[in-house]
């Protein structure tokens, strides 16, 4: 298994959670020993003939902040469009299987509970380059995508500030409304790790990364002072101006494919964040 991006919050989880992470090669742009270096600005001095036979290509890399894509638009286009779609052409030509990492917000500007059948109505710069590259690929049997919703874990970015605001003793600021259907980061290397085992048996080629209910960042912040015993306060604030023109206030994101994808249902968000904390200590 290859994952381009290794160094982010996703990438490095699979590297070292993934059941397969002793056979993870890791793709960055400032590799470290034993990683493979790639600039998506110059995708093409990769070495595309090095890549394994039958390599299960995990891409996460991308431009991910919706107010950086939209603020630095050409910047981000080039690497989440141009240099991705450079990058993934070349490995499905190269007889790769390529896991693409999408968004919800593929789905942004859409009403009620969506799911896989939903059609993409993306909303915001970030919103529209993801939808490109499936939009470009879908179809393609060597293509999947995953669409994560919010994904929570003990290091996610919004509870390790959370954790930060706690253990320096000052109230966090919590925009609301804003819901997701968050789903915990053990759900997704195991969803993950089931297509790079059992690609031909799962026939979907997109399938939505989400938990089964709506959840706020109130809500979030009492499922993590549970999990990790510490006393989280907060104080409810707006948001600031245009944070919500590339980022909905709400979407319902469900799926008709996950929960035979991992074999079982979701994980309970504050049980996955207690065994997480545990496995912090020790």
């Amino acid at each position: 298994m290859m994952v381009v991006g290794s160094d982010g919050f996703v990438g490095t989880a699979i590297g070292s959670r993934s059941r397969f992470k002793d056979n993870v090669i890791g793709v960055s742009p400032v590799p470290v020993q034993g990683e493979w270096p790639l600039d998506l600005r110059k995708p093409e001095e990769f070495d595309y003939s090095a890549l394994p036979d039958n390599c299960t290509i995990v891409f996460v890399a991308a431009i991910s902040s919706p107010d950086y894509c939209t603020s630095k638009h050409q910047e981000a286009s080039e690497i989440n469009v141009v240099g991705s779609g450079f990058f993934i052409a070349r490995a499905l030509a190269r007889g790769c299987r390529v896991i693409f990492f999408s968004s919800d917000v593929v789905f942004g500007r859409s009403s009620g509970p969506i799911d896989e059948d939903s059609p993409m109505q993306p909303l915001g710069a970030y919103g529209e380059m993801k939808a490109a590259i499936e939009e470009r690929f879908l179809g393609n049997s060597g293509f999947k995508v995953l669409r994560p919703s919010y994904i929570v874990s003990v290091k996610d970015k919004f509870s390790s500030y959370l954790l930060g605001c706690a253990k320096a003793g000052r109230p966090a600021e919590v925009f609301h409304p804003l819901l997701r259907s968050a789903l915990h980061l053990d759900d997704v290397v195991a969803a993950v790790d089931s297509l790079h085992e059992n690609w031909a048996l799962h026939h979907h080629p997109a399938v939505n990364l989400c938990g089964p209910r709506l959840v706020s960042r109130k809500e979030l912040a009492g499922i993590l002072g549970a999990a990790s015993g510490l006393e989280i306060d907060y104080k409810v604030v707006e948001a600031p101006p245009g944070f919500f023109e590339s980022r909905p206030p709400l979407i319902e994101m469900k799926s008709l494919h996950l929960e035979g994808l991992l074999g079982r249902p979701p994980l309970d968000l504050e049980g996955a964040l207690r065994k997480e904390f545990e496995r912090e200590r020790t």
